[in-house]
């Protein structure tokens, strides 16, 4: 049964946290906390729980660190079924080259697809994500996630809704260090002009609407609105960084993958018919058949 279930999870937490292992004594707490039945009567006495093994969970971290572990890292990317993935890959190739403790974490939602961007699934960087079958459980599925895959550092690619939802739960749960990555004007890929502040979301109400398109306008207004107000920044290019401010993060790929070649380029000239002393601009695009 689910309640047998849940009561499991609070006793194994119990349990962890009486071992000293704090981090799995939190994972057990939020399983038992997001189960699908009412447990308002102790979700206080839990919150609790939760606060103190996080406290003892970063001293762990910390001294571990210090110790010289390399820190983990999360990139999180709001939908890893298309384009957006890209970026994603981009930053987790780029931490991989400095340390191995580096994966990738996510949601997909079935309107672009239910598997990974086919680039990513060829990728040796572990990957963690849900499928978003249902957008009002996604807050559900987005903590036991998080839950699951503690990170020291985690860097948002693209501030879009979910990423935000993932970034205050890795703050909140594990005291990671969260930095929004911005490589694209999102406002521009959902007919807006200008973010939204949580003020004017809000509208009166002390609470934002029922979670429904989460890639929209709204969510997306709202989430570009927090860049700069929590969290570092980093960015692709230098119109963005005249927007957002932050650290400039090139959006490049690992030079050390691809292997010069004068005769290939001779050939693919010649296959097309162009001269050696014409410069090329090399655009491609891709769409699914489906």
């Amino acid at each position: 049964m689910i309640i047998d279930a849940a009561e499991t999870h609070l006793s194994r937490g119990n349990s962890a946290f009486h071992a000293g292992e704090y981090g799995l004594a939190i994972q057990y707490y939020l399983e038992y906390v997001t189960a699908p039945f009412d447990r308002a009567e102790l979700a206080e006495l839990i919150a609790g729980n939760i606060v103190l093994a996080r406290k003892h969970y970063r001293r762990q971290r910390v001294e571990t660190l210090r110790n010289g572990e390399d820190a983990r890292v999360g990139v999180c990317g709001w939908e890893l079924a298309h384009n957006p993935a890209g970026r994603v890959l981009t930053l987790a190739e780029a931490y991989h080259r400095v340390t191995p403790s580096v994966e990738i974490v996510g949601a997909i939602f079935p309107r672009w697809g239910t598997s990974l961007w086919p680039p990513m699934q060829g990728s040796k960087i572990p990957c963690h994500s849900f499928i978003v079958e249902n957008e009002e459980a996604f807050f559900r599925e987005a903590v036991s996630l998080v839950a699951k895959h503690p990170y020291d550092l985690v860097h948002l690619s693209k501030p879009r809704f979910p990423n935000f939802i993932f970034g205050l739960l890795y703050s909140l749960i594990w005291g990671a260090e969260v930095i929004w990555d911005v490589d694209d004007e999102e406002l521009g890929f959902v007919g807006a002009e200008e973010p939204l502040k949580l003020a004017e979301a809000l509208e009166g109400k002390g609470r934002l609407p029922p979670p429904k398109k989460l890639h929209s306008s709204f969510w997306t207004r709202l989430t570009v609105g927090q860049v700069g107000q929590r969290w570092q920044v980093t960015v692709s290019n230098p119109a963005l960084q005249q927007q957002y401010g932050g650290a400039l993060l090139p959006h490049v790929r690992d030079e050390t993958r691809f292997t010069p070649c004068a005769s290939l380029k001779s050939e693919a000239r010649r296959r097309w018919s162009i001269p050696e002393n014409i410069k090329i601009v090399l655009f491609f695009w891709h769409t699914s058949q489906t």
